[in-house]
């Protein structure tokens, strides 16, 4: 029988079959007087029908009435608007029977009531609950005590995690001045400036124009996170604009949103970070040095401990407690106060390789080395980096601050896994560590 994982979000609702995503659907609705869209839909008028939009129903799930009369009886509250939402996305997966539903960690027991009887709405039964921070450690996680840092669509959360024999959720802290549609916005507004200053376009002037503008732009923000100035195009009916925006602006504008969630992240924990947070341009100089966790930890997860997420006697377990990683491998970048890297388990692979587009390079005992201008070859003295074998355990050892893993700046040494993306230059080559079996 396949293992259902369905991980709600403001931002977006994820589905997993047997570790897989199978449907990623934005939390975001579209009412008028012929229809009702939800997730990519929607996502595609938004901006076009602005006043029939509804993008906080996952964050406030409840039956306050949302005082729009003329949506008659069809839609009352936000209840009403995830039953749609989740309705739709249960319908493109083949309708599954039975999953395990991953609630986002300021859920209280009225929201979890809530989605629970959606959810019997729509003849789906629910395994368990269990909260998504505590999922996500549990998934990767040594001992230690963590923040994990998320952003959704108009709110951020900093979660407190203990890491023992067994993960702990402790503290939920939501920030609600910082979310993404505050960057976005922010961001749509340095865009529409450069294109108005430099092509007499501007492009919040019409609906069209702004909904493909929003659609771009976690394209744009994405290449500038890798600190490449943009050369931005948009067009209308007749004519094609082009507009230039420096990375560092669009830096400036997420640190700027970002400071409240920064100010509160500053403690002596070590930062974990998750989801479209830690891709964004300006993060890891917003936040400080984190360890950027992978997509799909949580539905590992619930894997790993399928037997204890079976359905309780006596309702349905809301799980804020699981028991910890088996094979814990979370590496925490070095910082000032440089935090003891997890040593590599027996049963952990290590890399044995480096993938430099269609080459695997072998690691051996005299490593490998990064030129100035990121080409891999021989340790040499000129290098800006190296990757070597120390104390059983493949590392990165930067000598400059051109190299990024995983998305993110590093400067001080780090343990590397497979799967890791190394990027290093001014040109951002682009390798793959690896395990050959």
């Amino acid at each position: 029988m396949a293992l259902w994982v369905i991980e709600i979000g403001d931002a977006e609702l994820t589905v997993w079959r047997d570790g897989e995503a199978v449907e990623r659907s934005p939390g975001v609705a579209l009412v008028d007087n012929r229809e009702i869209l939800t997730g990519d839909a929607a996502l595609a008028r938004r901006y076009l029908q602005p006043r029939a939009v509804f993008d906080r129903f996952w964050q406030h799930l409840n039956d306050a009435p949302l005082n729009r009369p003329d949506l008659g009886r069809r839609i009352r509250h936000h209840a009403d608007l995830a039953y749609c939402h989740l309705k739709d996305v249960l319908g493109r997966c083949g309708q599954p029977r039975e999953a395990v539903l991953v609630v986002p960690p300021h859920y209280d027991a009225a929201s979890c009531a809530w989605l629970l009887g959606i959810a019997k709405a729509l003849d789906l039964e629910i395994a368990a609950l269990v909260d998504a921070a505590v999922a996500t450690l549990a998934a990767c996680a040594p001992r230690g005590r963590y923040q994990l840092a998320e952003l959704y669509t108009h709110h951020a959360s900093l979660t407190t995690v203990e890491v023992g024999d067994r993960v702990r959720r402790t503290t939920v802290d939501v920030i609600e001045t910082a979310g993404l549609s505050r960057i976005h916005s922010a961001c749509a507004d340095l865009v529409a400036d450069a294109f108005l200053e430099q092509a007499r376009f501007d492009p919040l002037h019409e609906a069209a124009s702004e909904q493909r503008l929003h659609a771009a732009l976690p394209e744009w923000l994405e290449r500038s996170a890798e600190r490449h100035d943009l050369e931005l195009v948009l067009h209308d009916d007749r004519n094609r604009f082009n507009a230039r925006v420096g990375w560092r602006e669009f830096e400036r504008v997420t640190a700027m949103v970002l400071a409240p969630l920064a100010d509160r992240a500053h403690t002596d924990d070590a930062l974990v970070v998750r989801g479209t947070l830690g891709q964004l341009p300006g993060a890891t100089a917003s936040l400080g040095p984190f360890a950027l966790l992978a997509d799909g930890l949580s539905a590992a997860a619930v894997a790993e401990h399928r037997l204890a997420l079976a359905p309780a006697d006596r309702g349905t377990a809301w799980y804020t407690e699981l028991p910890a990683a088996s094979n814990p491998y979370l590496a925490l970048p070095v910082t000032t106060t440089a935090p003891e890297l997890p040593p590599t388990g027996p049963q952990t692979a290590q890399v044995t390789h480096i993938l430099d587009a269609g080459t695997a390079r072998a690691i051996g005992e005299d490593g490998l080395g990064f030129a100035a201008d990121g080409a891999l070859g021989p340790v040499s003295d000129g290098c800006v980096g190296s990757i070597e074998r120390r104390d059983g355990s493949v590392r990165l050892e930067p000598a400059g601050d051109d190299f990024r893993l995983n998305g993110h700046a590093v400067a001080a040494p780090c343990v590397l896994h497979p799967g890791d993306e190394i990027r290093c230059g001014t040109d951002g080559r682009r390798y793959l560590a690896i395990n050959v079996g």
